[in-house]
């Protein structure tokens, strides 16, 4: 730990206290309620199923990224170790069929799956999360199973302040850990704006263990990580019906992984003993600039929006391992930049009883992926290889839509139709070559008001879902950790889904809710990976992502909010949510139907809140349960592996909180309380994997 960082942090807060001239005297519990209250009002006007997640939320167990609190919610299961809450899976589908969006952008840091890593967005910065399911065609393409959109802070309508500093501590590793994040904003007479920085820092240690009959060893991982980020908004009221808007975001996000591990899979599915050591590094920066104008009339409302996005990343792994051949030593030096530009033009007009939307985007993005494999056998001078996986890519698409939303009676109806273009061509080492093609994306939502707190909910949208990027670029990637090549396939199409969903949606006057949600979905050219065989060079297994024919995906989930007790100073509040997922797709590698890789059977998240106002007291208790998972074998050289089946998992979460004056709080916060393990098998072969406990303990203050 950095004694010295921390002891700036604390400074600085301190300074910017003594600063401040006026207190706001609002507790921040009643900021939340207010929020809480306001979500579930969007919830129920929204025609699409939606879930908007408030800042009640996003604070009740001091989350440090959105990753952490959304595999809270229903349908989602949030991919990788339960301490790097990173790529979000909803129904079980892979990470490039849901869009993840920033104050409605899709940013640039799409690496190889388009996918956009959550631990890059401090909770701290953001005000408000919503997931529309079975979006409707103004939200775009690639949302087969949704869309996250993440709303950062906007301008106040008066001075705010606040701030948070805190310590962790995780029971796999020694130390402290500083976090901290700064918000300021203030409005003037046309002129309002709000700026926030955030810091944090983590030490991680996963120590997993493997064993088949007599063969035991570990694997251990010790990572380091900062994440420095700032979100700025100014905003300029042109006139009564006019403003203007800039916002800005950047992140930057810094890790070292150390890796040993004595102990390693065979391609069959096997063990066998090892020496391996690894050294990783990668550095994530993102920066994204949106400048906006809108006018509106009486009955019409014309936005713009101009958006530039770079995400750079740079990787390097040293890795040293024990093969038949002696020590062999590798490094693998990959760096990529993704460049967007883009432009939207939305029209709204309200007449009667309907809501006329007509939009327009363009985009184009420009990736330049460089990736260098270098191998030899220990000490030797010279490499004895040099594999060149590089490209430059051009992706460009047109999009257009229109929508109308009528109204009738008791009835909300929304037809909408998108038409997307898309042209990308790429050029590698050897070879270039071009896609092209346009698809039509229908849809019509339905919402019927039973009265005006009970809503039955319907819809049927069609979604195109573009293969990720090294997947269809004919390059191979190695990857020694997983001692796997993974090969491109130019030939890959992308997938489309029609995707049918219902739901009935219950509230009360004092905003309890609950809700009942159902889908099944059709995909045609499915993309799964297919193992094509073993590499002569380095006897590693090829995979290759494929389309296999038509796959189905259904699910159902309940949804319930509900205050318990409200006695005097006493409040005690219940949000609880399960969903049960299927899925048959035909395997690519032997022909048979099975499930979906890794998506859970099902998931139940429960959270009891508890506020004490005469105390001052705030006691948080959550747990999330994941079901089974299952990711299929395969075969190796005609031997057919056993399927990896990820046993249930339990995590519990607390928060206990004491606001000791109304502008501040000390709170303290554990995640896995009862350092719960993750434990895999396949076959004789069983994996059992440490996260570890972790303890944060902080201070909050609102200004």
């Amino acid at each position: 730990m950095n004694k010295k960082r921390i002891l700036l942090f604390i400074s600085l807060l301190g300074m910017v206290l003594l600063k401040a001239q006026k207190v706001h005297q609002i507790k921040e519990v009643t900021v939340e309620a207010r929020a809480k209250n306001d979500a579930i009002e969007q919830q129920k006007k929204a025609t699409p199923a939606t879930i908007v997640i408030s800042s009640k939320e996003l604070n009740n167990f001091g989350n440090h990224t959105v990753g952490d609190l959304l595999k809270r919610l229903p349908r989602v299961f949030i991919q990788g170790p339960p301490s790097f809450n990173r790529n979000i899976m909803m129904g079980g589908l892979d990470k490039q069929f849901q869009s993840v969006l920033i104050n409605g952008n899709r940013p640039a840091g799409g690496e190889d799956y388009r996918d956009f890593k959550l631990d890059r967005i401090p909770v701290d910065m953001v005000e408000e999360i919503e997931i529309i399911y079975n979006p409707p065609a103004e939200w775009g393409a690639d949302a087969s199973m949704g869309v996250v959109n993440i709303k950062l802070k906007d301008t106040p309508d008066e001075k705010y302040f606040s701030a948070n500093i805190a310590l962790d501590h995780t029971s796999t590793h020694d130390g402290l850990n500083p976090d901290m994040s700064v918000t300021y904003g203030n409005s003037f007479k046309k002129l309002s704006f709000i700026a926030s920085y955030s810091y944090n820092q983590f030490n991680r240690s996963n120590v997993n263990t493997l064993t088949e009959g007599d063969i035991s060893g570990t694997e251990l991982e010790d990572i380091d990580v900062e994440i420095h980020g700032f979100t700025g908004t100014l905003n300029y009221d042109v006139s009564q019906h006019s403003k203007l808007k800039f916002e800005t975001f950047f992140s930057n996000y810094d890790e070292s992984l150390d890796f040993v591990a004595d102990i390693k899979h065979r391609s069959d599915g096997t063990l066998n003993f090892t020496s391996d050591t690894a050294s990783d590094s990668k550095l994530r920066r993102l920066h994204t600039q949106t400048l906006r104008f809108e006018t509106k009339g009486e009955n019409w409302k014309w936005a713009n929006a101009l958006n530039f996005s770079q995400n750079n990343d740079e990787k390097e792994r040293w890795r040293l391992t024990a093969k038949t051949s002696g020590l062999t030593e590798s490094l693998e030096d990959e760096n990529q930049e993704n460049t967007e530009s883009i432009f939207k033009s939305d029209f709204q007009n309200t007449r009667n009883n309907h809501t006329l939307k007509f939009g327009i985007r363009a985009s184009g993005l420009w990736r330049d992926y460089s990736r260098l494999v270098y191998t030899r056998i220990y000490e030797r001078k010279f490499w004895d290889e040099i594999t060149d996986g590089s490209y430059k890519m051009n992706e460009y698409r047109g999009s257009m839509y229109a929508t109308d939303e009528i109204s009738w009676n008791k009835f909300q109806v929304v037809p909408s139709v998108r038409v997307d273009y898309d042209k990308r061509s790429y050029k590698t080492l050897d070879e270039e070559g071009d896609f092209n093609y346009t698809s039509l994306n229908p849809s019509i939502h339905a919402k019927y008001h039973c009265n005006d707190r009970l809503f039955f909910k319907a819809d049927i949208a069609r979604q195109i879902s573009r293969p990720p990027f090294n997947a269809q670029v004919p390059i191979d990637k190695i990857k020694h950790k997983k001692s796997t090549i993974e090969r491109g396939n130019k030939d890959l199409q992308p997938s489309d889904a029609y995707t049918i969903s219902a739901g009935i949606e219950q509230y009360s006057k004092n905003n309890n809710y609950i809700t009942l949600r159902g889908f099944y979905s059709i995909m045609r050219d499915v993309i799964e990976m297919k193992n094509v065989g073993i590499d002569d060079n380095y006897g590693y297994q090829v995979i290759q992502s494929v389309n296999v024919d038509s796959g189905l995906i259904w699910g159902f989930d309940v949804d319930f909010h509900l205050r318990l007790l409200r006695y005097k100073k006493n409040e005690l509040t219940l949000n609880s949510n399960v969903s049960w997922l299927g899925s048959e797709v035909r395997d690519a590698s032997t022909g048979e139907h099975r499930r979906l890789n890794e998506q859970p059977e099902y998931t139940t998240n429960s959270s009891l809140d508890y506020f004490n106002s005469e105390l001052k007291l705030q006691v948080s208790v959550g747990v999330n349960h994941i079901g089974n998972r299952y990711i299929a074998g395969g075969t190796d050289e005609g031997t057919l592996v056993a399927r990896q089946v990820y046993q249930p998992y339990t995590q519990w979460d607390a928060r206990l909180k004491y606001f000791f004056k109304p502008w501040g709080s000390v709170f303290v916060n554990t995640v896995n309380l009862f350092n719960e393990k993750v434990v895999i098998k396949q076959g004789a072969v069983k994996e059992s994997e440490i996260v570890g406990r972790n303890i944060r303990v902080g201070l909050n203050f609102t200004l």
